[in-house]
């Protein structure tokens, strides 16, 4: 779908818009919120509801379509410029995903919202900071888990579980309307540490080092990237 030239009118009744384009499907609503409770210790969390009944709210619904994230940071003391930080990501079944594919939160079939889409729990944490004012780096460790199909395509039994976000919710097992958890499907996992370093070495040119070891059911794959960063 093209951009509408009517969202680039300054001031524009955005709700009557999109009405007046078809565009009728329910809002997505996100929060965020940050916290200092104390000096070198933040927290931080996210929270997208899209497609929810208050009436359903703790159930199995399959239309819960939400995502949760909470993390933090502390400083670590002396003279380091060093942080310890973790953060848990939690995004059901069916979110960003609709019946019509120019309604899907997503843009030429990428997902706009969490990396892994939808059906996916992550843990990380790890421990970041400057060894100089030119010198950054990240150590952190990543646990993954992600819902897939079980059966593949072309099986006669199979049907989608709400893993991407191009799927149609039309096309689910109703079986399933108020029995979807918070995973669907077979559960994939993923554990990986990530490595990365990056050098200052001009006013505006960087150099970052990523390698990235990483296990999924069994299988060992190592990625490693190398990018020269020069802004003018």
């Amino acid at each position: 779908r093209n951009p509408e030239l009517t969202y680039f009118i300054p001031v524009n009744f955005l709700w009557s818009a999109e009405h007046n384009l078809e565009d009728r499907d329910n809002s997505i609503l996100g929060f965020e919120i940050a916290w200092q409770p104390l000096k070198g210790f933040k927290i931080h969390g996210s929270l997208l509801l899209d497609e929810f009944k208050f009436s359903e709210i703790n159930s199995e619904w399959w239309g819960n379509k939400r995502g949760y994230q909470i993390g933090g940071s502390i400083a670590l003391p002396g003279i380091l410029s060093w942080e310890i930080f973790f953060e848990g990501t939690l995004v059901r079944p069916w979110t960003y995903s609709h019946y019509k594919e120019t309604n899907t939160f997503t843009h030429k079939g990428d997902c706009l919202g969490f990396y892994a889409g939808p059906n996916a729990r992550q843990y990380i944490g790890g421990v970041r900071g400057w060894f100089t004012a030119a010198h950054y780096f990240s150590l952190s460790v990543n646990s993954l888990e992600k819902g897939i199909e079980p059966l593949p395509k072309d099986h006669p039994d199979y049907f989608p579980i709400g893993s991407n976000a191009n799927q149609n919710y039309y096309d689910r097992n109703k079986e399933f309307d108020f029995s979807t958890k918070n995973l669907m499907g077979k559960i994939q996992k993923t554990l990986s540490f990530d490595f990365q370093w990056q050098w200052q070495f001009m006013n505006n040119g960087w150099l970052d080092l990523t390698w990235e070891p990483r296990w999924q059911d069994s299988e060992m794959t190592h990625y490693a990237q190398i990018q020269v960063q020069v802004k003018h």
